[in-house]
């Protein structure tokens, strides 16, 4: 129901690293070279950290051409499990609060600058498997040009939870129907 949903999104965000301490996660002056790291497109329950339900946050460095630059550009960023909020240079660009629409952000001219720039996907998993759909694309379009965001991200655990219990819905239920 909806009240456990809510604590738990509650607790999560309580207990989540990335967002209670000092220099948040999503802030490109945060320091990840402690971070692991983890091929995306990918579940990380298939190898390290294993089958982790909470907060995982991933980040990734990368080159804009000049070319890119003032330009609006759409970020592409498959389908994630369960469920994420991005950020490009610390500027939040979108959130999904689900696992099946394909991630489709815009990023207005101006967040984006020449040379090196960071994205943060903060992933949470609710139950099951959390991660990047394999087959779909993970990139950056602007002003014709492509950036592919696939291959070696940082990452790291923000927030260990218990699976989400799953909904009962009464309607689907023998009695239900009546």
């Amino acid at each position: 129901n909806n009240a456990t949903s809510s604590e738990w999104y509650g607790q999560l965000d309580r207990r989540d690293e990335g967002l209670t301490g000092g220099t948040k996660w999503f802030d490109p002056a945060c320091d990840v070279s402690e971070w692991d790291t983890m091929d995306v497109p990918g579940y990380w329950a298939r190898g390290k950290p294993g089958a982790v339900n909470g907060a995982v946050w991933f980040r990734r460095d990368f080159d804009v051409p000049a070319e890119m630059i003032g330009q609006k550009a759409r970020l592409v960023l498959g389908c994630i499990v369960d469920s994420d909020t991005v950020y490009v240079n610390g500027t939040l660009v979108g959130t999904t609060g689900y696992r099946y629409p394909p991630r489709r952000y815009e990023v207005a001219p101006g967040v984006l600058k020449e040379g090196a720039n960071t994205i943060v996907i903060r992933v949470v998993s609710c139950s099951g498997e959390g991660g990047f759909v394999e087959d779909k694309p993970y990139h950056l379009i602007a002003g014709g040009k492509t950036v592919d965001l696939s291959g070696a991200w940082r990452y790291r655990i923000g927030a260990v939870m218990e699976p989400l219990p799953a909904e009962v819905f009464v309607r689907w239920k023998p009695l239900g129907l009546y």
